[in-house]
């Protein structure tokens, strides 16, 4: 899909790495620690500069990044399932709340509170200058349990397109959002929904014609 940050909160938007999730023929967006660390920029979770020196780090280590993207993917599956639960009103599962617990732990052992706008109250996590190969893991993981804890969980969603799979926060005045991108996914199950709503006309005529049926 082309508008890749649509979600309306950073996790969600991880959890969206997949095209067609739900499909026969899911897309991985993510194929390595590369593509990780290039998504982290565009969403900005990570300054450029950091970025340069992750991109470093993992050329010099390039099992150890392998395994930091593992573990990225691995939270990333765990948010969708948890979120994906809360769309469809049923409980999470308890291992995936642990490890989203768990998530959230290491991530706030490398965090600091930092007041980073000194026009506005109120403070934010900040990693610093760290060049650990998990750093693009922790504000993800800040964010999914930031939202689990939150009056906005009633809002997420998931997309109504067939086979689309992904998870957005309804940030609406009316709460009636129903697609991840209403020009794709909404306008690709309108044009479904008007052909088969012509199709079926068309068997009603043909039944209406037809002596004995």
């Amino acid at each position: 899909m082309s508008n890749e940050f649509i979600a309306g909160r950073a996790c969600l938007d991880f959890a969206n790495t997949v095209d067609w999730r739900t499909s026969d023929a899911p897309e991985e967006l993510l194929q390595g620690y590369g593509d990780l660390l290039s998504w982290s920029e565009r969403a900005g979770i990570l300054e450029q500069p950091v970025a340069s020196r992750l991109e470093r780090e993992a050329r010099a280590h390039q099992e150890a990044a392998a395994r930091a993207f593992a573990r990225a993917l691995t939270l990333r599956e765990t948010i969708h399932r948890t979120f994906l639960s809360h769309a469809h009103g049923e409980p999470p599962r308890p291992d995936d709340l642990a490890f989203l617990a768990r998530s959230y732990a290491g991530a706030v052992e490398h965090a600091a509170l930092v007041h980073d706008k000194p026009s506005a109250p109120g403070y934010a996590w900040s990693f610093g200058e760290s060049a650990d190969l998990d750093r693009l893991s922790w504000p993800l993981a800040l964010s999914a349990v930031e939202l689990l804890a939150s009056d906005d969980l009633r809002w997420v969603h998931e997309c109504g397109g067939r086979g689309c799979g992904w998870l957005f926060l309804d940030e609406t005045r009316n709460h009636g959002r129903r697609w991840c991108v209403s020009s794709s996914c909404g306008n690709r199950e309108r044009v479904r929904r008007y052909y088969a709503k012509r199709s079926r006309s068309g068997r009603d005529r043909i039944r209406g014609q037809t002596p004995g049926v």
